[in-house]
Protein backbone atom coordinates (compact mmCIF):
# COMPACT_ATOMS: atom_id res chain seq x y z
CA UNK A 1 0.00 0.00 0.00
CA UNK A 2 2.88 2.53 0.58
CA UNK A 3 4.12 1.70 -2.61
CA UNK A 4 0.95 2.32 -4.66
CA UNK A 5 0.21 5.78 -2.45
CA UNK A 6 3.55 6.85 -3.40
CA UNK A 7 3.35 6.61 -6.76
CA UNK A 8 0.11 8.30 -6.90
CA UNK A 9 1.05 11.13 -5.21
CA UNK A 10 4.01 11.32 -7.33
CA UNK A 11 2.31 11.67 -9.85
CA UNK A 12 -0.80 13.80 -8.28
CA UNK A 13 -3.41 11.67 -9.30
CA UNK A 14 -6.03 12.52 -6.82
CA UNK A 15 -5.81 16.73 -7.66
CA UNK A 16 -5.53 15.46 -11.67
CA UNK A 17 -8.87 13.52 -11.24
CA UNK A 18 -10.31 16.39 -8.97
CA UNK A 19 -9.46 19.41 -11.88
CA UNK A 20 -11.04 16.64 -14.27
CA UNK A 21 -14.14 16.34 -12.14
CA UNK A 22 -14.45 20.09 -12.03
CA UNK A 23 -14.11 20.86 -15.72
CA UNK A 24 -16.69 18.02 -16.86
CA UNK A 25 -20.44 19.06 -17.08
CA UNK A 26 -22.98 16.56 -15.54
CA UNK A 27 -24.49 14.53 -18.49
CA UNK A 28 -22.26 15.99 -21.19
CA UNK A 29 -20.04 13.60 -23.22
CA UNK A 30 -16.11 14.08 -22.54
CA UNK A 31 -13.96 16.41 -25.11
CA UNK A 32 -11.67 15.00 -26.53
CA UNK A 33 -8.64 16.53 -23.75
CA UNK A 34 -10.84 15.36 -20.78
CA UNK A 35 -11.29 12.03 -22.21
CA UNK A 36 -7.40 11.80 -23.10
CA UNK A 37 -6.34 13.17 -19.44
CA UNK A 38 -9.16 10.20 -18.16
CA UNK A 39 -6.96 7.32 -20.10
CA UNK A 40 -3.81 9.11 -18.63
CA UNK A 41 -4.85 9.26 -14.85
CA UNK A 42 -6.22 5.29 -15.60
CA UNK A 43 -3.22 4.58 -16.84
CA UNK A 44 -0.51 5.39 -14.39
CA UNK A 45 -3.28 3.81 -11.59
CA UNK A 46 -2.95 0.57 -13.56
CA UNK A 47 1.34 1.06 -13.43
CA UNK A 48 0.96 1.90 -9.99
CA UNK A 49 -1.14 -1.12 -8.73
CA UNK A 50 0.73 -3.57 -10.88
CA UNK A 51 4.09 -2.51 -9.34
CA UNK A 52 3.04 -1.93 -5.54
CA UNK A 53 1.88 -5.52 -6.19
CA UNK A 54 5.38 -6.61 -7.86
CA UNK A 55 7.03 -5.31 -4.87
CA UNK A 56 4.51 -6.56 -2.17
CA UNK A 57 5.04 -9.70 0.10
CA UNK A 58 3.79 -12.79 -1.48
CA UNK A 59 1.72 -15.45 0.30
CA UNK A 60 2.53 -18.75 -1.68
CA UNK A 61 -0.54 -20.22 -1.11
CA UNK A 62 -0.81 -22.29 -4.19
CA UNK A 63 -4.31 -22.49 -5.86
CA UNK A 64 -5.83 -21.54 -2.61
CA UNK A 65 -7.94 -18.15 -2.79
CA UNK A 66 -7.34 -15.98 -0.09
CA UNK A 67 -10.17 -15.21 2.53
CA UNK A 68 -10.23 -14.62 6.44
CA UNK A 69 -11.59 -18.55 6.81
CA UNK A 70 -8.41 -20.17 5.01
CA UNK A 71 -6.03 -17.31 6.41
CA UNK A 72 -6.50 -17.64 10.34
CA UNK A 73 -5.72 -21.33 9.80
CA UNK A 74 -2.58 -20.55 7.79
CA UNK A 75 -1.44 -18.11 10.62
CA UNK A 76 -2.01 -20.66 13.57
CA UNK A 77 0.37 -23.46 11.84
CA UNK A 78 2.63 -20.31 11.23
CA UNK A 79 2.37 -19.76 15.18
CA UNK A 80 2.47 -23.14 16.65
CA UNK A 81 5.63 -23.58 14.32
CA UNK A 82 7.30 -21.27 15.80
CA UNK A 83 6.37 -22.04 19.55
CA UNK A 84 8.02 -25.62 18.83
CA UNK A 85 11.08 -23.92 17.36
CA UNK A 86 11.22 -21.52 20.27
CA UNK A 87 10.94 -24.70 22.83
CA UNK A 88 13.51 -26.78 21.14
CA UNK A 89 15.55 -22.98 21.34
CA UNK A 90 15.92 -21.42 18.30
CA UNK A 91 16.12 -18.19 18.77
CA UNK A 92 12.58 -16.42 18.60
CA UNK A 93 12.12 -12.59 18.32
CA UNK A 94 10.02 -11.49 20.85
CA UNK A 95 8.13 -9.46 19.07
CA UNK A 96 7.77 -12.16 15.74
CA UNK A 97 5.92 -14.34 19.19
CA UNK A 98 3.91 -11.57 20.05
CA UNK A 99 3.11 -10.43 16.41
CA UNK A 100 2.16 -14.06 15.30
CA UNK A 101 0.28 -14.94 18.51
CA UNK A 102 -1.55 -11.74 18.57
CA UNK A 103 -2.59 -12.65 14.33
CA UNK A 104 -3.80 -16.10 15.59
CA UNK A 105 -5.65 -15.18 18.05
CA UNK A 106 -4.44 -17.58 20.50
CA UNK A 107 -5.23 -17.12 23.82
CA UNK A 108 -3.80 -19.94 25.70
CA UNK A 109 -0.47 -19.59 27.66
CA UNK A 110 2.03 -21.93 26.47
CA UNK A 111 4.60 -21.76 28.63
CA UNK A 112 2.74 -24.47 31.00
CA UNK A 113 1.99 -26.96 27.41
CA UNK A 114 4.41 -29.44 26.65
CA UNK A 115 5.86 -30.60 23.71
CA UNK A 116 3.39 -33.11 22.74
CA UNK A 117 0.63 -30.26 23.74
CA UNK A 118 2.36 -27.85 20.86
CA UNK A 119 2.50 -30.82 18.28
CA UNK A 120 -1.30 -31.20 18.58
CA UNK A 121 -2.23 -27.96 18.42
CA UNK A 122 -0.05 -27.89 15.55
CA UNK A 123 -1.59 -30.87 14.17
CA UNK A 124 -5.18 -29.28 14.63
CA UNK A 125 -3.82 -25.99 12.92
CA UNK A 126 -3.18 -28.44 10.02
CA UNK A 127 -6.37 -30.22 10.21
CA UNK A 128 -7.96 -26.78 10.40
CA UNK A 129 -6.21 -25.30 7.37
CA UNK A 130 -6.82 -28.63 5.06
CA UNK A 131 -10.89 -28.30 5.56
CA UNK A 132 -10.74 -24.43 4.93
CA UNK A 133 -8.72 -25.40 1.74
CA UNK A 134 -11.59 -27.19 0.42
CA UNK A 135 -13.98 -25.11 0.17
CA UNK A 136 -11.74 -21.74 -0.72
CA UNK A 137 -13.62 -20.76 -3.45
CA UNK A 138 -16.76 -20.54 -1.35
CA UNK A 139 -14.80 -18.75 1.55
CA UNK A 140 -13.52 -15.89 -1.17
CA UNK A 141 -17.13 -15.10 -2.30
CA UNK A 142 -18.10 -14.62 0.99
CA UNK A 143 -15.16 -12.87 1.91
CA UNK A 144 -15.84 -10.82 -0.90
CA UNK A 145 -19.38 -10.37 -0.45
CA UNK A 146 -18.67 -8.98 3.55
CA UNK A 147 -16.28 -6.26 2.51
CA UNK A 148 -17.34 -2.44 2.99
CA UNK A 149 -18.03 -0.89 -0.18
CA UNK A 150 -14.95 1.78 0.49
CA UNK A 151 -12.88 -0.98 0.23
CA UNK A 152 -14.84 -3.04 -2.39
CA UNK A 153 -14.07 0.60 -4.60
CA UNK A 154 -10.39 0.47 -3.74
CA UNK A 155 -10.18 -2.95 -5.24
Amino acid sequence: MHIYKADILKHDLPGRQFCLEASTQPGAPLTAAQAKEAEAIDLLKTKAMLRAQKKCKHLYMGTVSFSEAVDLPRKRIQFWTTAIRRRKGCKVSVNLWKRQKKKAKVDVPTRDMTDEDLEAQLRLARRDYHTAKKEHEQHRDTFLDSLDKKVWDRL
